[in-house]
């Protein structure tokens, strides 16, 4: 990896995260609390340290995804103990800094680039969605100008099942559309931590999380 301070990614990547309830380890915790599978738990953890890297080199505003957020504020609860091993790790604590609900999509892109550059690999889609607005858009497009030629060849002479045929068309044509018409209306809202589904290959959203909500990192 061309990390640029490789030894501040050391510290933090050994460093322990406090338990949970029962004596459940950081992980374990995200688990239960999330509804997602262990291992899952422990990659968001991972991706979560990541996040803490690259707002600790100071190179701009960062900008968590939601699911980086939800284990972020799952570490801030611990209130004097997530300040103190920040403090031992880094030199001093990340601020959960409030801002604005919109606004911050540039940074969050920024913030995408940045762990590009530093872990030499795109960020995992699971945890950290892409900027797929344009690729919905063109889904629907994509269905909306192709479907009028797929019902007119199924409606020709030799098209015998042509009814049924077109309903299936129409079903299908629907199933792929729909996901991208309800993203983009605001009616469908993935949950930010989920196990890995077909669906995290494709993305959906910014994926930022929501500044209104007070999820932004200072630098």
């Amino acid at each position: 990896m061309p990390l640029t301070d490789p030894v501040l990614w050391e510290r933090i990547h050994a460093m322990r995260l406090p338990k949970g309830p029962g004596g459940r380890s950081f992980a374990a915790t995200l688990a239960r609390r999330e509804k997602i599978t262990e291992n899952t738990a422990r990659l968001a953890v991972e991706e979560y340290r990541r996040f803490l890297y690259l707002t600790a080199l100071g190179q701009g505003r960062t900008v968590p995804s939601e699911a980086v957020d939800l284990v972020w504020h799952q570490h801030l609860k611990q209130g004097a103990v997530y300040a103190d091993a920040l403090t031992r790790v880094i030199g001093r604590p990340i601020r959960h800094e409030p801002g604005r609900p919109k606004g911050h999509t540039a940074d969050y892109q920024a913030t995408r680039a940045l762990y590009h550059a530093e872990f030499d690999m795109l960020p995992p889609v699971q945890f950290w969605p892409r900027e797929d607005r344009l690729l919905d858009w063109m889904a629907i497009l994509l269905v909306g100008s192709l479907l009028p030629f797929i019902l007119g060849a199924l409606a020709g002479d030799d098209a015998s099942f042509a009814p049924v045929f077109r309903l299936l068309v129409i079903c299908v044509a629907l199933a792929f559309a729909l996901p991208p018409i309800l993203r983009l209306t605001g009616l469908r809202r993935d949950r930010p931590l989920r196990d890995r589904t077909r669906g995290d290959f494709a993305g959906g959203g910014d994926g930022s999380a929501d500044c209104g909500g007070g999820s932004c990192g200072g630098d």
